[in-house]
């Protein structure tokens, strides 16, 4: 099914508390009430249909892809292949909304666009959200780390947030927000002490559409506040939270990925703020809310 590209591996040193649970929770205010649609979509700064191809439909800054490389003499030394790639992506009908993204193959690396003008990172303080809906068959999925979205300028272990699927059998769905590593040594993902929040058992079936959301607020500030809450179905899974939580990107090289994924992907939006949870729900049962944004 769809592959992405590159290989989550260990995480970073830094404690979060996290949220670790079987079922799905509801928030703390109650009922989800509809969210302003407009305001949803004017926040929206990157978004794939994927109706038409790989391409983003929206893009405020840069839309060009690029596929990153390792060299196997120096694993330290990144380069980019830059466009998109001419194969390991397909188009498939019976997407979420309209038609939808197979990743086929391996392309090759992690395939990134820019995250650039995309988030609105400050070092001072800022936030933002992803939205995705992925079909996936875990149990198929690139082992150890799978993951439909990933974004950092280094490693999944290293000033990097993202959502993805862990090694084991049921595969645990995971959102990992880990800060930048200074002089620390990067922690497994599977460590308990990790900034990860878990659902051990999503219970995803091939043929099913799920909706996955990452919102964070407060990172690169310095004070131990920052929050990144993960949501499943439109609802609340757990968070990272209560700690500072510094990206400390080189923006220019931050990109955002799909990383070691086969299998397919639908709606993809990338926010320059965080979503509030009726946001979030109001995302969920309208799969299409953001069709108005694609090319014409």
């Amino acid at each position: 099914m769809k592959p992405l590209l590159g290989l989550l591996a260990g995480l970073p040193l830094l404690l979060a508390s996290c949220s670790s649970g079987k079922q799905l929770v509801t928030g703390p205010d109650g009922p989800p009430k509809p969210a302003d649609e407009a305001a949803l979509a004017k926040s929206a700064t990157l978004y794939f249909s994927f109706d038409q191809g790989l391409m983003p439909d929206l893009a405020r800054g840069d839309p060009i892809p690029a596929v990153r490389v390792l060299d196997p003499k120096d694993p330290k030394h990144l380069s980019f292949k830059i466009g998109p790639p001419a194969d390991g992506f397909a188009i498939r009908d019976q997407g979420v909304s309209g038609k939808c993204l197979e990743v086929t193959q391996d392309p090759g690396g992690w395939l990134g666009f820019p995250a650039r003008d995309h988030l609105a990172y400050a070092k001072d303080g800022w936030g933002g959200a992803v939205s995705l809906w992925v079909n996936v068959d875990p149990d198929k999925l690139p082992k150890p780390w799978s993951a439909p979205i990933l974004i950092t300028d280094r490693e999944p272990d290293d000033a990097a947030l993202w959502i993805g699927f862990g090694p084991g059998s049921p595969r645990e769905l995971r959102h990992g927000a880990f800060p930048a590593l200074i002089d620390d040594k990067a922690l497994s993902p599977d460590d308990p002490k990790a900034p990860v929040a878990r659902l051990a058992n999503p219970g995803f079936k091939p043929g099913t559409w799920h909706h996955l959301v990452m919102s964070w607020d407060r990172f690169d500030t310095g004070k131990p506040d920052a929050v990144s809450t993960f949501y499943v179905d439109g609802k609340k899974v757990g968070a990272v939270k209560d700690r500072a939580l510094a990206m400390s990107w080189e923006i220019n090289l931050a990109k955002i990925y799909f990383a070691n994924y086969l299998d397919r992907l639908d709606e993809l939006a990338v926010f320059e703020r965080p979503l509030t949870a009726d946001e979030v729900f109001t995302l969920h049962q309208k799969p299409g809310l953001l069709a108005g944004l694609k090319k014409k």
